[in-house]
Formats: C-alpha cells, structure tokens, sequence
C-alpha cells in the first residue's frame, strides 16, 4: 500500500501507472472516487480473522513517537528510542496453543516438511523496527515484534554493514490497526 498526493483540484481525474517489463506494459488506474477509497474496517475485516466490527468502530492506531537518531561512525551501532500508545482495544488476547499430536508428544507428522509461519506480531500492542531503505544490511536487537507497555520508551539497537544514508521504519501494531514512522540514519 502507498500514496500518492494529488493537487487540491484533482477532482475527478485519473492517475495512470505503467509499469513495462520485457516490452509488455501494464497500466494501473487510480482516482478518487468513493469506489477506490480503503478504509480501516475494510482491511481489518479482509485480513484478521474473528475481528467485530463493534471492536473494529472504537480502536484507534497506536500513536508512535520517535526520537532523532545521531549519526553513527562504524562500527558503531544506533540507539533508536520509541514510545508507543494505545486506547487498548481491542484488549490483549491469549495465545493459541499449540496443536499436539495424538500421543501430545508435538505437531502433527506431515510427508513434506512445512515452513514456518511468518512471524506476526503477537497479541497486545507490539513494535518491530525494519530496514525499508539503504545501501547495505541492517539488523536489529531485539529483532521483529516484541511486546511493549502503552506508554512506556522502548530501546532498539541497529547495526549496519556499510556506510550510507538508511531509512528505518517502526511499526507499532495493537493486534488489529497498526502506525508506521520512518527515521532516517547517516552511516559513516
């Protein structure tokens, strides 16, 4: 999902992607009629199973808050501080046992091993930090959704492979909506 910002009198124009690959295009046509317009309840209610639209009508995002990030000279890492608020709907919610076998001794025995899901965040209000722009890798400590309190800074460590300009995104995720920021970090 993205945006694209349009003049004041756009009006009932259209925007035309195209997008040309081995010399065959494909157009992509947005606008802003009503019909194109995507709301919260209609990607809640697409994408989290069991979500009530009466849940759905009073949960706000978390609110997000971060704070600049210095350069860094390597091999040096960034310290990147956050503070993530919720309204705490729609309240945590427990974790799903996990599936045992008929002797309770584990999973299932399948034929083809399955790859693990992908990892989501868990129940509650959660944050991760990804790389979404830059030269090089970046990783992070601790790595993808960890639980925090409403409220509360948060402390995540960033190392780099290389030099260059990086742009960082955090997301903070209440288990249904969730808010992103992006922080931009000078790597020498």
């Amino acid at each position: 999902m993205f945006t694209v910002n349009v003049p004041k009198d756009f009006g009932k124009n259209e925007l035309v992607w195209t997008l040309t690959v081995n010399g065959m295009s494909q157009k992509a046509v947005g606008s802003l009629l009503p019909v194109w317009q995507i709301d919260t309840q209609l990607i809640v209610s697409r994408t989290v199973p069991g979500a009530r639209l009466d849940t759905l009508d009073k949960n706000q995002p978390p609110t997000l808050a971060l704070e600049p990030v210095a350069s860094v000279a390597l091999p040096g890492a960034a310290t990147l501080r956050a503070t993530v608020s919720d309204d705490g709907v729609p309240g945590p919610r427990p974790q799903r046992p996990q599936r045992q076998s008929a002797e309770g001794s584990g999973p299932p025995f399948l034929n083809a091993p399955l790859p693990p899901p992908p990892p989501g965040p868990p129940p509650g209000l959660a944050l991760s930090w990804i790389q979404y722009r830059g030269p090089g890798k970046v990783t992070f400590e601790p790595s993808g959704f960890t639980p925090v309190k409403s409220g509360e800074k948060t402390t995540t460590t960033a190392r780099f492979s290389g030099p260059g300009t990086y742009e960082l995104r955090a997301i903070a995720h209440d288990s249904i909506l969730q808010t992103t920021q992006n922080v931009t970090v000078t790597v020498k």
